[in-house]
């Protein structure tokens, strides 16, 4: 297996009060706090003061622009339609021409572990449709990047809880060396939608009351979620 280095051409992201990777590098640089207070209608579910990092529209998504229906863009989870975006921008970032990688050995590796909006938008349909099946699976996250550009190379989901975009990252540089892609995308998301997912964990006293992670420290008092979303 080759051991020569692997390099980093773009780069896309969305964060707390950072949509993108400029605001986001800054509010590094200057050592901004984007943790904040639960939201009043989420609070109102969690039986503790607890913080968070609030992602902003994370519903609005140029469908039109992918090629996607209005009809069919409602039953895509809001994690897959994000990433989308965000692969466009890392590409963009790259100095790549999407319509020019058209057939290549792409590899798409994303890591995602929640997908709560499935049982959100089962609870507003009387009949169960195809579309929510197909847009709400953990594969599809990966899958739909590899159609909608076109890339011929590995395409997985991968779901390894906390340390699942660590494992895309590991996998997709195995992929280079391994000589399976000629460029590859590593990818991580996670949007928790329901208010009820912050509470089990808010409740279960896993998450830390102050909003700071303290790991490795004896100090350390729980964990943030850093990624949900706010309106």
């Amino acid at each position: 297996m080759s051991k020569e280095s692997i390099a980093i051409i773009g780069m896309g992201c969305r964060f707390p009060q950072a949509p993108n990777l400029y605001e986001y590098w800054n509010k590094l640089c200057e050592g901004i706090d984007t943790i904040g207070q639960l939201p009043c209608e989420r609070s109102a579910k969690v039986q503790s003061n607890e913080r968070g990092g609030f992602l902003e529209q994370v519903d609005q998504f140029d469908a039109e622009f992918f090629g996607i229906s209005a009809k069919e863009a409602i039953a895509i989870d809001p994690q897959h339609r994000l990433l989308l975006e965000v692969a466009w921008e890392a590409l963009e970032d790259a100095g790549q021409i999407p319509g020019n990688l058209s057939g290549i050995d792409a590899g798409i590796f994303v890591g995602i572990s929640s997908n709560d909006y499935y049982a959100i938008a089962s609870q507003h349909q009387d009949v169960p449709d195809i579309k929510d099946s197909i847009g709400n699976d953990y594969g599809m996250s990966a899958n739909r990047i590899s159609y909608y550009f076109d890339f011929r190379g590995s395409s997985m989901g991968i779901n390894a809880s906390c340390a699942s975009s660590l494992v895309a990252i590991d996998y997709a540089c195995k992929s280079l060396r391994n000589g399976e892609n000629s460029i590859a995308l590593a990818c991580g998301v996670n949007i928790i939608l329901s208010p009820e997912v912050t509470a089990r964990f808010a409740n279960a006293g896993m998450l830390s009351p102050d909003g700071r992670c303290k790991s490795f420290d004896a100090q350390a008092d729980g964990y943030v979620l850093v990624i949900v979303t706010g309106k």
